[in-house]
């Protein structure tokens, strides 16, 4: 294993990264911020079933609002 020597500039840039992905502004302190702050995204959206009936024409099926995905 080698070792790396991380600079400020690199972390900054995966602290803004994770902050992107949470939704927040708020400071990280590394490493127990940064973890927490991971461990804090929610990784799955609200799922819709909706079902549809035999078509011979193309059918387009959207989620509502408030849905990020059809299950």
């Amino acid at each position: 294993m080698s070792n790396y020597t991380v600079t400020t500039v690199e972390l900054t840039s995966i602290a803004d990264a994770i902050r992107s992905k949470g939704g927040t502004s708020a400071s990280l302190m590394y490493p127990t911020g940064f973890v927490s702050a991971i461990n804090a995204i929610e990784t799955q959206g609200t799922y819709q079933s909706k079902s549809t009936s035999p078509s011979e024409e193309q059918i387009i099926v959207t989620p509502d609002t408030g849905y990020d995905a059809l299950s």
